[in-house]
Formats: C-alpha cells, sequence, structure tokens
C-alpha cells in the first residue's frame, strides 16, 4: 500500500448531519452515550450541520436564489438591534 492509502485508514469520516459539537470541550462526535458528549459527558451538544446553516445534500436543502426571504424560526426572540445596545449621545 502507498503512503497515502495508509494515512487514510487512519481518518474516521462522518455525513454533517451526524456531526455533534461539545459546546464545553469543543470535541466533534458522531454519537452521544446517554445524550452526552463522549469525551467530557457535557449535554450541550449543537448539531453541526444547524451550525453551518442546514445541510448540504440535495435531498435536505434547497438552493434560494440571492435576496429570497429567508424562512424564520417558529421559536425564540427577534430584538432589533436598537434594543441590544443603548446609545446616549448626551453622554460622555
Amino acid at each position: 500500500m502507498n503512503a497515502m492509502v495508509e494515512e487514510l485508514k487512519e481518518l474516521t469520516f462522518i455525513h454533517l448531519q451526524d456531526a455533534l459539537l461539545c459546546a464545553n470541550c469543543e470535541l466533534i462526535a458522531s454519537q452521544t452515550y446517554d445524550g452526552a458528549c463522549p469525551a467530557c459527558g457535557s449535554k450541550a451538544l449543537m448539531s453541526v450541520s444547524r451550525l453551518l446553516g442546514g445541510t448540504v445534500m440535495p435531498e435536505g436543502g434547497s438552493v434560494q436564489p440571492a435576496g429570497a426571504a429567508r424562512e424564520q424560526p417558529t421559536t425564540g426572540r427577534f430584538f432589533h438591534k436598537s434594543h441590544l445596545f443603548s446609545h446616549n449621545p448626551s453622554r460622555n
């Protein structure tokens, strides 16, 4: 076997949809143990696919033209940026 094949044998590939990022230890894993990170045991797991904006697989996503309206999440709160930062020009 050539060196490239030997190197590839040591790699592990996982589907993007299966990748989970632990917010505690920053490990990416493809499976959990009782819903917890396999490295540190934290329950603070995030889907890498969702963090990146969804799947890149054709059957799971769709391409939208630039400027198309984006679907808003069904849960959550939205704030105008003026509510996040108070600006008072009279204070220095």
